[in-house]
């Protein structure tokens, strides 16, 4: 049971700052040699994909991509609550973002699977962090 620690203002503002190594979403000390600058065009790519990833059920479907579902009714047992509809207009979201590759194999029936790309594979790696972090949050939470 361990407390969060507060996030507190040191001379700049909560802004997304860019580093050279990572962008963070917490206030950096006032003379930090790694910031380099507030990134506008940065920073609205990072929002961008937060909120693409945040939009209801986007996230699930790439995670149950991992976990090897293949065929529509595998990522709709595995996404629970998700309506036909919402899971296929998710897909082409996914498709047009580059994130899911959908095969189509001419046979009887036609066979049509997603498969997540490896810009998906790299996103779903780069959240994992955050994930865990949430996950340690909401029990610290409960805690509180």
């Amino acid at each position: 049971m361990r407390a969060a620690a507060p996030i507190r203002k040191v001379g700049v503002s909560h802004s997304l700052l860019v580093s050279r190594r990572t962008i963070i979403g917490v206030a950096a000390r006032e003379h930090d040699p790694t910031i380099e600058k507030i990134d506008e065009e940065r920073c609205r790519s990072f929002r961008d994909t937060v909120e693409f990833v945040g939009t209801k059920w986007t996230a699930g479907i790439l995670a149950a991509g991992m976990r090897g579902a293949r065929r529509f009714v595998e990522y709709r047992e595995s996404v629970d609550g998700i309506s036909d509809r919402l899971l296929t207009q998710r897909f082409r979201e996914l498709e047009i973002e580059g994130l899911v590759e959908r095969t189509v194999v001419p046979s009887t029936p036609v066979l049509i699977t997603y498969r997540p790309t490896e810009r998906a594979v790299g996103l779903m790696r780069a959240l994992q962090p955050l994930v865990a972090w949430s996950i340690a949050d909401r029990e610290d939470a409960e805690d509180r």
